[in-house]
């Protein structure tokens, strides 16, 4: 019952599958990608962030 209040539903479903196998939420190292930007280009890139949030599904908005 522990980990089911911590682990998510993925993570949950591949443990039971197959218990040795990798957590999915910690399969991928992210990184921070800084690149400076005119404030004419910053409405583009936005706009093309934005429309990659609803391409993928996305449903918070960080900072």
């Amino acid at each position: 019952m522990a980990r089911a209040r911590l682990d998510t539903v993925r993570g949950l479903k591949v443990a039971v599958k197959d218990p040795d196998a990798p957590d999915p939420e910690e399969d991928e190292e992210w990184g921070r990608l800084s690149i400076p930007l005119s404030a004419e280009e910053r409405p583009d890139v936005d706009e093309g962030l934005a429309l990659a949030g609803k391409a993928l599904g996305a449903r918070r908005k960080d900072g």
